[in-house]
Order: structure tokens, then sequence, then C-alpha cells
């Protein structure tokens, strides 16, 4: 009867130090996920989603790369944007050195011809 007595305290010794092992698992996750917000499994359900952890990392890994693709997206945008303003600021030199040139052909046709009929008047 001893040696039963003895076998069945060391698998109950042994099960005592599997559930000790999975508490402090338990609670090294909860300490990691965030003490004060979890108080009971139910809370930690709630936060987990019904989802494991690695899924919630791949759902996490997938987030970051959809927002790294949102902003390569808006970096090729503004790059477009940056290019057509550097097109319509050039053009808008370009016009504005035509119209200045313009200006300066009116102003020396006046004057030409202010010359003009100065000589004539003479």
């Amino acid at each position: 009867m001893n040696l039963q007595n003895s076998t069945d305290a060391k698998i109950i010794e042994g099960l005592e130090q599997e559930v000790k092992k999975k508490q402090d698992l338990l609670n090294q996750t909860i300490n990691l996920l965030g003490a004060n917000e979890i108080k009971t499994l139910t809370e930690l359900e709630n936060l987990l989603g019904g989802k494991t952890l690695k899924e919630l990392k791949e759902a996490h890994q997938t987030q970051l790369q959809n927002r790294k693709a949102e902003i390569n997206n808006l970096a090729e945008q503004l790059d477009k944007s940056k290019e057509k303003l550097t097109f319509y600021a050039d053009n808008l030199k370009t016009k504005e050195s035509i119209i200045e040139e313009y200006q300066q052909a009116i102003q020396a046709s006046e004057e030409f011809k202010t010359q003009t009929q100065a000589t004539l008047q003479k």
C-alpha cells in the first residue's frame, strides 16, 4: 500500500509541477499583454478576440505590410505631385518670360514709333 501511495504522490507532485508551469506561463502572458487590463480569463479571451497569439502576430504583420504599401503609394503620389508642380512652375516662368519679351517688343515699337514721328515732324 505504501508503494501505491508513493507512486500516487509522485504523480500528484508531477501534476502540481505541470500546473505551476502553466500558471507561470499564463501569468507571464498576462503581464506581457498588460496586467492592468486583464483581471480574468474572460478579459484575456476578449483581448485576444478568440485568436491565438500567432494569429494576432500574423494579422499585425499583415497590417504593417498594408501600411507600408499605403505609405509607398502616398510617396509615389507625392513625387508625381512634385513633378507636376515643377513642370507648372517652369511653364509659368516660360510664359512670364514670353510676356516680358512681348512687352519689351511693344515698348521698343512704341519708342520707335515716337522717334519716327518726331523725325517726320522735323
